[in-house]
């Protein structure tokens, strides 16, 4: 597997390595599982750590097929693509742009780092970004890297 998945109560957190569509489908299943103990949307954050391939086109089929899934899910979305540079950069932007549309204002964010999603959210969603952001933490996935 190309991604390794975390959750706690309300949140979910993936480190990404190569995404394959086997990845994906289990990422949406363990979303939905969560989404079901919580009994509502929760908060996702996804890392893509710096030498990240960009997903294949069968994967990029399969995520816009889920988008839907992914908006409904997730009361926020927050995909964290680690790096400095231009390379970094394009990437968030074009993760931005492929994804913002899609969703309702204060939902989807790009970030540079892990202490940027804290820095957006407030109230019941600041806890457990800090819980879910400790717990992968503690696995030592926010700095690993994924093949």
């Amino acid at each position: 597997m190309a991604c390794t998945i975390v959750s706690v109560p309300g949140a979910l957190f993936t480190l990404w390595g190569t995404p394959p569509v086997e990845d994906l489908q289990c990422v949406s299943a363990e979303m939905q599982a969560a989404v079901e103990r919580a009994g509502r949307p929760i908060l996702y954050v996804a890392r893509v750590p710096p030498r990240a391939p960009a997903p294949d086109a069968a994967a990029r089929k399969y995520l816009n097929g889920m988008l839907a899934q992914f908006v409904a899910s997730c009361s926020s979305f927050h995909a964290v693509v680690d790096g400095s540079g231009f390379g970094a950069a394009f990437k968030r932007g074009v993760l931005l742009s492929a994804f913002q549309l899609n969703w309702a204002q204060h939902k989807f964010y790009v970030h540079a780092n892990m202490e940027q999603v804290l820095d957006v959210l407030d109230g019941r969603a600041r806890p457990v970004a800090a819980a879910i952001i400790a717990s992968a933490g503690g696995k030592g996935l926010l700095q690993q890297e994924l093949a």
